[in-house]
């Protein structure tokens, strides 16, 4: 495997210690803290794009749904969903998780649905 091979997957706190000259801060809220769970769950602009989806999943499945990392980074629930409900939010995290991997080097998030622009 070659060395730059999916560097682009890595955290910052990673990066910063293969390459001492790479900052190892959050790309998006400048925290010192830039390792992986930060990025993906804690970071304070991150969690504005979580808080959405949850939101649009208790409005499209008229669910109450646990605001939890495995949930939503991992689709681990410990309630009973129907099956119904249960395909439709598998659906929108493998999306939400999918367009925040496009986008998370990025200082700020930008949606498009219902025919409006949100940034976060």
């Amino acid at each position: 495997m070659p060395l730059g091979y999916d560097l682009h997957r890595l955290s910052p706190s990673r990066l910063a210690k293969m390459n001492p000259n790479m900052s190892s801060r959050c790309w998006k809220c400048k925290s010192p803290e830039g390792t992986f769970f930060h990025t993906w769950w804690s970071c304070k602009t991150t969690q504005k794009f979580w808080q959405k989806i949850r939101k649009w999943l208790e409005e499209i499945t008229k669910e109450q749904i646990d605001y939890k990392p495995e949930f939503f980074l991992l689709g681990i629930s410990d309630r009973y969903l129907s099956k119904k409900t249960k395909y439709v939010i598998i659906h929108i995290l493998t999306a939400a998780r999918l367009a925040f991997a496009q986008c998370w080097k990025l200082p700020r998030y930008s949606f498009r649905a219902n025919g409006y622009s949100e940034n976060l």
